[in-house]
């Protein structure tokens, strides 16, 4: 495999890291808003 080939793998690799960590991100921020309406909901019923 010549220098080119190497570097595309290795970019298509780093593309599957992001995407990866990109879908945990979300993933987090969707548990955030729902706890964070959760939060809302409890503070409504207090009132």
């Amino acid at each position: 495999m010549n220098e080119i080939e190497k570097l595309k793998k290795e970019i298509e690799d780093l593309k599957l890291i992001i995407e990866s960590k990109n879908n945990q991100v979300e993933s987090k921020n969707k548990h955030i808003k729902r706890l964070e309406r959760i939060i809302s909901n409890i503070k409504k019923e207090k009132s």
